[in-house]
């Protein structure tokens, strides 16, 4: 069984839905989403059939301030509230099915990390923005991973200043050394007490790094850009050593312009085809999509 958490990047996912879907015409109402039934629609497809479950969906945004904007602190807390009820018959269900494997992990389904916007000094002729709500994803994705919190985490956004979070999770692991570490029952010194225990790092390697995921509006063909790792110059770190390239005196130092670029796409493409399982798998969600997740109340009318 695999443990689903996903990340919305929300006015990032809000306005990609409204590009993709509407030409951004309309109510202000169209791109919004109910964050667990999207959720739900996520940790419910995959790249291979396997049993998931959706432990948790994280949303990221910002918050209109008080002091400033009242009505709209109001709304989006009133949008807020409403997005943390969860059915509690579906809410015993997900927690049954991870009691048998995970008896002492509990946390709410839908939880918010909020950011007061940041309000310019020509403000209102200039619109507030968002600050840190990346950086805050990115952030908890990572430590995420590393403490075991899911066993796919996947993102919905198209920010490209979370390529990094993603890369740090997809390669975690590469050529990594992992230390012998025995119980007191196991005699290093007897090779059949180490043989009884050992698992191969490769198997280890393999278990314990947890998936990166992408979701994107729109399909496989086109529509609202999909978050991707990017290769110019440089391999993501830990990479240049999987492919074995190891110092300056490499060949591929001495190659410049379209002869770099064409080697290092055919060393992409041959990495990729090795390593397919750890490359961000993309869920596309087209209009039918939303419209099984869309929230088309009006937060504003109280």
């Amino acid at each position: 069984m695999e443990r689903v958490v996903v990340f919305l990047d929300y006015q990032n996912v809000y306005y990609g839905a409204r590009r993709t879907f509407f030409q951004n015409k309309g109510p202000a109402s169209c791109g919004h989403v109910d964050p667990f039934k999207l959720g739900s629609l996520l940790a419910a497809r995959g790249p291979v059939e396997a049993d998931r479950v959706l432990t948790q969906v994280r949303i990221y945004r910002g918050v209109p301030s008080a002091d400033r904007d009242p009505r709209g602190h109001a709304a989006t807390w009133r949008q807020i509230q409403a997005q943390q009820r969860v059915d509690s018959g579906v809410e015993d269900a997900i927690l049954e099915k991870l009691r048998t494997e995970y008896p002492y992990q509990h946390y709410p389904l839908v939880h918010h990390e909020l950011r007061t916007l940041r309000y310019p000094p020509d403000w209102p002729r200039e619109k507030p923005q968002e600050k840190g709500v990346d950086v805050q994803l990115a952030v908890d994705f990572v430590r995420g991973a590393l403490a075991g919190w899911f066993d796919v985490g996947i993102i919905m956004s198209t920010d490209t200043d979370l390529r990094p979070a993603i890369e740090a999770v997809s390669f975690a692991g590469v050529d990594m050394d992992w230390p012998y570490m025995f119980p007191p029952d196991v005699d290093p010194e007897d090779p059949d007490s180490v043989d009884d225990y050992f698992v191969s790092t490769e198997l280890i390697d393999s278990a314990a790094r947890p998936k990166a995921e992408v979701a994107a509006w729109g399909d496989a063909h086109g529509g609202y850009p999909r978050l991707a790792l990017a290769y110019d110059s440089q391999l993501p770190p830990g990479l240049r050593e999987a492919i074995g390239i190891k110092d300056e005196s490499d060949e591929w130092v001495m190659l410049r312009g379209d002869d770099a670029r064409r080697y290092w796409k055919e060393q992409e493409r041959q990495w990729r085809t090795a390593h397919r399982g750890q490359w961000p798998w993309c869920h596309w969600l087209n209009r039918e999509d939303y419209d099984a997740v869309a929230d088309l109340t009006n937060y504003a009318r109280g």
